[in-house]
């Protein structure tokens, strides 16, 4: 009896540990990912500076007025996820048709609140930094993007465009 409560105990123990060993874990990556955001996130603030040439005053202006937007654009990503609640989760099979055209007008109202943002950050966009320069703007942006999803893929071994075949082959 002694025996077992002890192998019981230890079992416990052990496993408990585990459990520690997991959350630590788990802490230090989500750590790494937040650092590694930060990182990339400094990275697009000096590409695209540099690349619109922006003046230090207009520079905090215009920072200001996207940061603003990106954590409004964000708060509406959020609201977009808890509307759908576990819904998204369950295979559609699962889902009765009263449901799926809730979740379809959801989502359409959603898109729609995005694309009003967008466009109010859009004249925000122009009156902080005028329309060439917004212009510049979106296409650092992409360009950004682009060269970022480059070096991830050169850093994974090179799934780039030199792996790929030609088109029409």
């Amino acid at each position: 009896m002694k025996i077992s409560i002890l192998t019981t105990a230890a079992v416990l123990l052990f496993a408990g540990g585990s459990f520690a060993q997991d959350d630590a874990m788990r802490q230090e990556r989500m750590e790494r990912k937040t650092e590694k955001k930060e990182q990339i996130e400094a990275q697009r603030v000096a590409f695209i500076t540099n690349e619109l040439k922006l003046e230090s005053a207009d520079s905090k202006a215009f920072w200001a007025v996207v940061n603003e937007f990106d954590a409004k654009k964000k708060a509406k990503a959020e609201e977009m996820k808890k509307r759908e609640g576990g819904a998204k989760s369950k295979n559609i099979e699962e889902l009765t048709d009263e449901q799926l055209a809730m979740n379809m007008q959801n989502r359409m109202e959603m898109k729609k609140a995005m694309l009003t943002l967008e466009q109010e950050y859009h004249e925000k966009y122009i009156s902080t930094i005028g329309v060439r320069k917004t212009a510049e703007y979106y296409r650092a942006e992409e360009k950004f993007k682009r060269e970022l999803l480059k070096n991830m893929r050169d850093r994974k071994g090179g799934a780039g465009a030199a792996n790929r075949p030609a088109p029409g082959r």
